[in-house]
């Protein structure tokens, strides 16, 4: 397979045709992306009108039906080549929704756990190998039914899935591959779970992976959706999208049978319808977010209100604060000012307080004097008693001599007196 994919990418860069940078390992590997952008080259390299693909389709044209192919040699038209390019997508797509479990049990046994994990791309290269054998058979078996009914409408239910119906079936795709790789690793590790090591941790990581892969190809189906609109849309108009072209080419050629014509009007019905719904969800979308931006501007209104009235009252509550701090001004400067009134009071009172303190210390100092003075008049008032008291001893006992003799000389007398009568 990589042989081919080389073989198309060395003719794509030997007609010169313009591509995105791709690598066949890309492809091989199930890059989506890749595999659009190949097939959008070569489409518009093999569109209708064009020298090079008059040059070219008559090697690749595998013919309507026999009978058909015998009695006319022309190239396949751009009918045929919009009805095969659908057909193939619709069977790529009936074939993803049935094989889907098988493909992945297959992967299972033919890789490790640790690989399938590391790998993003697993399932899609995994059904680009089990579509590779059936490719050739389909578009054979859809390019040969040309002159049946337009089959878009047949498998109307496969090409034009729904974004939620694509994304139901991948999760029943995810759903079985969840279960069977769970009962693939109960039984791997089994004997951890016996020895008492929990592995809760595993399980849980394995499950993230799991969404994380669903994610990754939920988006890869989107973005493969897109370039497969664009495909049809370069099928059906001539043109791609990024091409400066004017005038969009017409598919309707003169030629051309009106079985081709009604397949191409029922493409481009079909084509209109999916557009159709395609605006009908942006245009709910843009309805939805309408209304919950109209919700959003009235609750925004009815907050833009509770905030004026909250200013109204801040403004109140301010205006009170600040007569309140004029009022407390004020009051601070009557303080301040009764303040600096006992301040002076004050300094008043100590300077007659020092005064006093000094009068006090010169009283001080002569009552000390006096005190002095009063001390050494007792000392002479002491000497003066003791004095005083030998004194009056001295003067007792000379009175009580001179009472003595006056005593002795009056008996003297007395005797004196009595000798004389006698």
């Amino acid at each position: 397979m990589r042989e081919n994919v080389e073989k198309v990418l060395q003719f794509v860069a030997s007609k010169k045709i313009r591509m995105h940078q791709t690598s066949a390992k890309d492809i091989v590997d199930g890059n989506l992306k890749s595999i659009m952008r190949l097939i959008l080259a070569l489409a518009a390299h093999f569109k209708p009108g064009s020298g090079r693909a008059m040059n070219h389709s008559a090697a690749g044209v595998t013919g309507k039906s026999s009978s058909a192919s015998s009695a006319s040699h022309r190239p396949r038209s751009a009918a045929a080549v919009a009805q095969g390019a659908v057909a193939a997508l619709a069977d790529v797509r009936q074939d993803v929704l049935q094989s889907g479990r098988d493909v992945f049990r297959h992967r299972q046994r033919n890789s490790s756990m640790d690989e399938e994990i590391e790998n993003p791309y697993w399932s899609v290269r995994a059904l680009v190998q089990q579509y590779e054998g059936q490719q050739n058979i389909a578009l054979e078996s859809h390019s040969s039914s040309l002159a049946s009914p337009s089959p878009i409408h047949s498998t109307k239910s496969e090409s034009t899935v729904t974004p939620s119906e694509e994304k139901a079936g991948y999760a029943i795709i995810h759903t079985e591959e969840t279960e069977s790789k769970t009962e693939e690793t109960e039984s791997h590790f089994q004997p951890d779970w016996q020895a008492g090591n929990p592995v809760s941790h595993l399980e849980n990581s394995w499950e993230e992976q799991l969404l994380e892969q669903q994610d990754h190809l939920e988006k890869e189906m989107e973005e493969a959706k897109k370039m497969i609109s664009g495909l049809q849309a370069l099928l059906l108009n001539g043109s791609l999208p990024e091409d400066e072209q004017e005038g969009s080419f017409e598919l309707c050629e003169h030629g051309a049978c009106p079985e081709e014509q009604l397949i191409i009007i029922r493409s481009r019905l079909d084509q209109s319808v999916e557009e159709n719904q395609d605006l009908k969800k942006e245009l709910l979308k843009c309805k939805q977010e309408a209304r919950n931006l109209q919700g959003i501007k009235d609750a925004l209104q009815q907050r833009l209100a509770q905030q004026d009235a909250s200013v109204l009252q801040l403004k109140q509550e301010l205006l009170r604060a600040n007569m309140d701090k004029e009022e407390l001004h004020n009051q601070n400067v009557d303080l301040q000012r009764k303040v600096e009134e006992r301040n002076r009071l004050l300094a008043e009172y100590k300077k007659e307080l020092g005064q006093k303190d000094r009068h006090l210390q010169q009283h001080q100092t002569k009552l000390d004097e006096m005190l002095r003075q009063l001390s050494e008049a007792s000392y002479q008032q002491v000497d003066l008693e003791r004095e005083l008291e030998h004194k009056e001893a001295l003067l007792a006992h000379c009175m009580k001599r001179e009472a003595e003799e006056v005593w002795e000389a009056l008996v003297y007398t007395s005797d004196c007196q009595s000798d004389v009568f006698v």
